[in-house]
């Protein structure tokens, strides 16, 4: 019998049949075998509603154990990250107990010689205190020096903030221009203030702008230049590393000219703070004007 197969009995309905004797043409035995086909045909059907009901719970019931069979691999995950955080831990402590081992051996045998001598037997014991109070204090040192890094970095950000609010006080106070030697002077190429001394200059090989290199985005270095005011500072990020730096333009018109170093991030760059890259698109040098002339 295939699936899907459709089937209609008719158990008590006679109307179709006229009533027949013992010996009609249908014998009991005939009439009882077909009967019991019916009941039987009945009881499949029954059975392909229940195994039909039974997959659909099994369909349910994989899908739940797929969703389980995920959280599963989450929670497995993260217990390995967590696994490993302790080892971590545990390795950190291992080393600090090392340490205060091997102090606590020291001390000891500072105990045992003092304890030798009867005039410092009172010390004796006053440091066995100390040193019982020395290990309780330490046991939770870890979270003493995470702290303590904390405030360090919190320090550094201030002590820059400060360097930063310094400079730029300084430069707002300024009440009036700089002169320089005007043979070897950079003027601001918008209003002719002098700017900076070609004998200042430490580098020709910068850029100023992104993208391509132009010889309008060459930039130059100076040691140090004159009636500039610095700006807003932020963190950029160059070829050469990360550093702090302040927007620089001309203390008259107020024309961009560049940035000055404040702080850097990588200690082999520190040669570069306090300085000014300052685009040579910008500048006026003597040789510009002496070529105007």
């Amino acid at each position: 019998m295939e699936d899907g197969d459709d089937f209609e009995f008719v158990d008590n309905d006679r109307t179709a049949f006229d009533e027949v004797e013992d010996d009609g043409i249908f014998g009991r035995d005939e009439l009882g075998a077909i009967s019991n086909l019916n009941r039987e045909m009945k009881e499949v059907g029954d059975l392909k509603k229940r195994l039909q009901s039974q997959c659909s719970e099994t369909t349910k019931l994989i899908q739940q154990l797929k969703a389980q069979h995920l959280s599963n691999g989450q929670l497995e995950s993260q217990l390995k990250r967590e696994l490993k955080e302790v080892h971590d831990l545990k390795a950190s402590l291992a080393d600090q107990q090392s340490e205060f081992a091997a102090q606590k051996v020291e001390l000891s045998k500072l105990l045992e010689s003092m304890a030798s001598a009867p005039s410092n037997i009172a010390k004796g014991h006053h440091l066995v205190g100390e040193l019982r109070k020395f290990y309780t204090e330490t046991a939770s040192i870890e979270a003493e020096v995470t702290k303590l890094k904390s405030l360090r970095v919190q320090q550094e950000e201030l002590i820059k903030e400060c360097k930063i609010n310094i400079e730029t006080m300084a430069s707002h106070q300024r009440d009036c221009l700089v002169t320089l030697e005007s043979p070897k002077s950079f003027e601001c190429k918008e209003c002719g203030t002098d700017i900076a001394l070609k004998e200042d200059i430490e580098s020709k090989c910068y850029q100023v702008g992104q993208g391509q290199f132009t010889e309008k985005k060459r930039g130059y270095l100076f040691g140090n230049a004159v009636n500039t005011v610095l700006g807003a500072t932020k963190t950029e990020n160059f070829t050469t590393g990360s550093y702090q730096i302040s927007w620089v333009s001309c203390k008259k018109c107020s024309a961009q000219m560049g940035w000055k170093y404040i702080s850097a991030d990588n200690p082999n760059n520190t040669t570069k703070v306090g300085k000014y890259c300052l685009a040579r698109y910008s500048l006026t040098s003597p040789e510009d004007r002496a070529t105007k002339k």
